[in-house]
């Protein structure tokens, strides 16, 4: 059964353990100095129970997580490792309130856990969900042009084409040398009849040199209106 994030966090069911694992590896969850507050006695207590688990002393590590985190609340690898911890034991309950924790406090910042949910659900076609990712990526950064686009994308699957093309615009607006956004774009005006617009993406991906693209608009208007 595929579980959506909304599940994920929201519910307390055991079950939802291997789909927060599954989101955490997603984004390839890693342990940088770049990641870790400097020069704070949490960070120390941290690395001390990165040392304490890796040697299987669990009691002594969950110690140090706890403690790190009374430190530093808002410290986000603690409680995932504590949740592995939890794990461990087979305390379930515990760990997902970790992972749980650690997504609030860091990983749901990421829009790419969002954007490649949704690509998976846009995948097996579960359009709700796939859309729900994709607008969540994209109200996180909203710079995400990848997710505007798959939202056009999905859109002019359903056959909305005025939503189609408002995240279209939206993708080479943060991104003007997205070409293919620009092409879809163009191809979605060319459907609702907005001739000048199409000309004004064409002229776009001149700018951007992408003449193989340019040559099927051209066509296609030429097919449309008997151009010459």
């Amino acid at each position: 059964m595929k579980i959506s994030i909304r599940d994920l966090l929201s519910t307390n069911k055991t079950k939802t353990l291997l789909g927060i694992i599954f989101l955490l590896g997603l984004i390839g969850v890693r342990f940088s100095e770049n990641s870790l507050p400097r020069g704070t006695y949490a960070r120390a207590l941290y690395s001390l129970g990165l040392e304490y688990a890796a040697k299987d002393k669990t009691s002594q590590a969950i110690r140090c997580f706890k403690k790190a985190i009374s430190q530093k609340p808002d410290f986000a690898w603690p409680y995932y490792e504590l949740g592995n911890q939890w794990a461990k034991r087979f305390d379930y309950k515990n760990a997902i309130a970790n992972y749980k924790k650690a997504i609030f406090y860091s990983l749901q910042s990421h829009a790419m856990i969002y954007y490649l949910s949704g690509m998976d659900y846009w995948f097996h076609k579960d359009y709700p969900n796939a859309i729900y990712c994709f607008e969540t990526a994209a109200k996180i950064t909203s710079n995400h042009d990848l997710s505007r686009y798959a939202l056009g994308r999905i859109f002019h699957q359903l056959g909305d084409l005025q939503k189609e093309i408002g995240h279209l615009q939206l993708a080479v607006r943060v991104n003007p040398v997205y070409v293919e956004a620009h092409f879809c774009l163009a191809q979605a005006y060319a459907r609702c009849g907005d001739w000048e617009y199409v000309e004004r993406e064409i002229q776009e991906l001149k700018n951007l040199g992408d003449w193989d693209r340019v040559e099927i608009l051209e066509n296609m208007v030429r097919e449309k209106l008997g151009k010459g």
